[in-house]
């Protein structure tokens, strides 16, 4: 077994540790009540499911996605599955404000 050349011991955590890279932060690229784009250079697999979360001052809105397309380097289409009635509103109100002309 090669020696172990480390300078400070290694350990395994024992629960998940979510860790944010503050450079990598995806983006909206587009929005609808039912999906979005994400514009992001490592977008998950087709199929997959996850939490997204969109920050905003009057509530986050928290929505089940599911990624339908791929654009490999550059993003991903995603369908919103589910969110509760609050995020239901706080999103059809962010869609309404983005519709409208500057």
């Amino acid at each position: 077994m090669p020696e172990e050349k480390r300078g400070t011991p290694r350990f395994v955590a024992r629960d998940r540790i979510p860790v944010r890279y503050p450079e990598y932060e995806p983006i909206l690229r587009d929005l609808s009540e039912a999906g979005a784009f994400i514009e992001d250079r490592r977008p998950f697999h087709p199929g997959q499911t996850f939490r997204l979360r969109i920050p905003r001052e009057d509530g986050d809105i928290d929505i089940l996605a599911m990624v339908r397309r791929v654009e490999p380097g550059h993003g991903m289409g995603v369908e919103f599955l589910e969110m509760t009635y609050s995020s239901r509103e706080h999103l059809r109100q962010l869609v309404t404000h983005l519709s409208r002309p500057a």
